[in-house]
């Protein structure tokens, strides 16, 4: 995909999409900041590894909430819904 494909298809996205690819970027900043693998989240959480591989990809579909909680506590942090 060039620069040109790429940027079509980030400005396609919908306000809910971009807004859940920021979370899960910041989930995935936080597991990297503590060390922790995904090897390490899968043990922690009981998730198989290609799950929290899938979970933390820049695709768009959304896991279900038990995941989402899952993978969150895992970390140590609460999740806030405003």
């Amino acid at each position: 995909m060039n620069w040109t494909e790429y940027k079509k298809s980030i400005t396609a996205l919908t306000q809910e999409e971009i807004a859940y690819i920021e979370f899960k970027a910041e989930l995935v900043f936080e597991r990297i900041q503590q060390g922790l693998t995904q090897h390490d989240m899968a043990k922690t959480t009981g998730l198989k590894q290609s799950a929290i591989a899938r979970f933390e990809s820049h695709g768009c579909s959304i896991p279900n909430m038990k995941t989402i909680l899952t993978y969150t506590r895992a970390l140590g942090k609460e999740l806030t819904i405003k």
